[in-house]
């Protein structure tokens, strides 16, 4: 019998538009993939393995300490202060803020759908996320993920974590800010960026204006938690009303922006999910 969100997830499947569009058709028709759990055997592979390790995260008591970074427990930017260790977590507490199973297959499904090259995440937090994208990276063939974390024992875990599942990824650990000049100053252009971390509008705006120049033309770049706050909802609407996005999908909590560069008509769809 089915759960009640997967129950969710279903209807919203009715509602999924039919775009004419075509790189709308491709992201809806990602996002409509992992609604409806389409996975050939070895994607459900992934999927279990990386499901498993996050069961096995959700019932660890291990303490975590984490630095006190301001909105959203993540990193802040380099214009903010360093405000010192929080109380620890357990492993337990801090893997249930990870992305729900049904976002995560979100992500997995447009990574594999658009193929990037070189990837980006802000929060990496366990690497559960960075997990999905970069079993899909290993699915595709090609690509690389680069995921920041701001919290040592965080990214430490991140590491062991991907190492556990052998998937590769570059865990770099500091604050947004003071890592992104070093990433950003790489000659090959980012073609996917997953932000997913300081849960602040301005600071979200701030980080779509300070990655764009370093996106390639056809560039998908995903926010979360864009419904977090007002300021978040505004920071998403600001976003894709921006004219360098010329495609962007609402999916509730999470905002999917495709930044093209050329001109074209702009198109915006909504697809309200439980993400």
């Amino acid at each position: 019998m089915l759960d009640a969100v997967r129950r969710v997830e279903l209807r919203a499947a009715r509602r999924i538009p039919r775009p004419r569009d075509p790189v709308l058709q491709r992201i809806v028709g990602a996002v409509e993939g992992a609604v409806r759990g389409r996975a050939t055997p070895e994607e459900r592979a992934w999927i279990r393995r990386i499901e498993a390790l996050r069961r096995r995260l959700l019932a660890s008591e291990r303490r975590v300490a984490l630095p006190d970074f301001g909105p959203g427990h993540s990193s802040v930017s380099d214009r903010e202060p360093w405000s010192g260790y929080s109380p620890s977590r357990t492993v337990a507490e801090q893997c249930a803020g990870s992305k729900s199973p049904f976002g995560a297959r979100v992500l997995f499904r447009l990574v594999r759908e658009f193929g990037p090259a070189r990837c980006l995440e802000l929060g990496a937090n366990l690497g559960i996320s960075a997990a999905y994208q970069s079993a899909a990276l290993r699915l595709n063939g090609a690509g690389a993920l680069t995921t920041v974390e701001g919290a040592p024992e965080l990214a430490r875990l991140a590491r062991e974590n991907l190492s556990s599942l052998g998937l590769e990824a570059q865990v770099l650990e500091g604050r947004f800010g003071d890592v992104l000049p070093a990433v950003l100053a790489a000659p090959e252009p980012l073609d996917y960026v997953f932000i997913d971390g300081h849960h602040d509008g301005p600071a979200t705006v701030a980080y779509f204006d300070r990655i764009h120049p370093s996106l390639a033309r056809g560039a998908l770049v995903v926010f979360d938690d864009v419904e977090w706050s007002s300021g978040m909802a505004r920071a998403w609407e600001e976003i894709r009303g921006d004219p360098r996005v010329r495609v962007s999908v609402g999916l509730g909590a999470m905002g999917i922006a495709w930044v093209d560069g050329a001109d074209g008509p702009r198109v915006r769809a909504d697809v309200p999910l439980h993400i």
